[in-house]
């Protein structure tokens, strides 16, 4: 890269950058799914997008590491884990934690940079099986112990928010 480039990118705060990066990488990840969905049809979509989503485990951990969170319990694990997709996707995931315990959380996701994303493409999918994937392979990878269930609400189904998503700790 050459200085002028350099100093260009550097002159945006990082904060801006960081938004136009995850609203950009979110909305190909949309565009991906739903050319996927036109290809093969939602079922096969869905086959297709869960096991691709299920090995991102190892990802999230890799940012929980480097950044040496805790997640030795089902709160803990829970904010890095959050903290992991935020970096990931963007400031506009957003939950809402109604229990925390060290043995148990349970949190509703209220904003979602890829619902956001798919409402404003205009593109109908079931983002949740996708979504569980994703997370139960997240919390297996920081903590074998931790199993996740998630709800079956969906802000692209016109709920208030997706799942319910319920992290415990297994004996």
């Amino acid at each position: 890269m050459t200085q002028e480039i350099k100093e260009m990118v550097e002159s945006i705060p990082a904060e801006v950058r960081w938004n136009i990066a995850t609203q950009a990488s979110t909305g190909t990840a949309v565009a991906l799914d739903a050319a996927i969905q036109e290809a093969v049809g939602p079922e096969k979509r869905k086959e297709i997008l869960t096991k691709i989503y299920a090995g991102s485990g190892p990802a999230v951990k890799q940012i929980i590491d480097a950044l040496g969170l805790p997640t030795d319990n089902a709160e803990a694990a829970a904010k890095a884990v959050t903290c992991a997709n935020i970096i990931i996707n963007g400031p506009e995931g957003q939950a809402d934690i109604t229990e925390a315990s060290p043995h148990k959380v349970v949190a509703k996701a209220t904003g979602c940079a890829f619902s956001l994303r798919m409402k404003e493409m205009g593109v109908k999918m079931d983002c949740l099986p996708v979504c569980t994937a994703y997370h139960e392979a997240a919390y297996k990878a920081v903590n074998p112990k931790l199993r996740v269930n998630i709800g079956d609400k969906c802000i692209n189904r016109g709920d208030a928010y997706c799942g319910e998503f319920v992290v415990e700790m297994q004996e």
